[in-house]
């Protein structure tokens, strides 16, 4: 149902439908980001429309500090799932007291990451990056 009423074609083609939008109104309501549907959509824009540098750990807590219960409540797992493009990432490491370290680990156990999700965050991550294909092969080693 969710393919055919916000199929890749109908985000593509316009409407005056950008990920920025879509993404602003599913941060007013983070909470039902958990339901199947809202994951549903997210993957599908996410497929469709260029990956945006990704909402990090830190942006989510500020954005979401009333309602965020702990770290086992974001559906970056269901995101996955869905195909949508993940990265991981220290943002504001010196505000938030998190490294590449801590924020794996925060991803293999409070967000039950397997080995394979981990590795697919960071092949978006070098493909989303601005940095050029030269330094990340010697950043990471191939």
């Amino acid at each position: 149902m969710i393919e055919l009423r916000y199929s890749p074609d109908f985000i593509q083609n316009g409407r005056n439908i950008s990920f920025d939008v879509i993404h602003g109104a599913i941060l007013d309501g983070i909470s039902s980001a958990n339901a199947d549907i809202a994951v549903g959509l997210i993957g599908i824009i996410r497929r469709t429309l260029p990956l945006a540098e990704a909402q990090k750990v830190a942006d989510f807590i500020t954005a979401n500090a009333d309602s965020f219960v702990g770290i086992e409540d974001h559906p970056f797992k269901k995101l996955i799932d869905a195909g949508v493009k993940t990265t991981i990432n220290t943002d504001d490491p010196s505000l938030f007291a998190i490294d590449w370290n801590s924020e794996y680990a925060v991803a293999k156990n409070a967000l039950c990451l397997s080995p394979a999700d981990i590795n697919q965050c960071i092949e978006n991550a070098k493909a989303a990056s601005f940095i050029n294909a030269d330094t990340i092969n010697k950043a990471w080693g191939a």
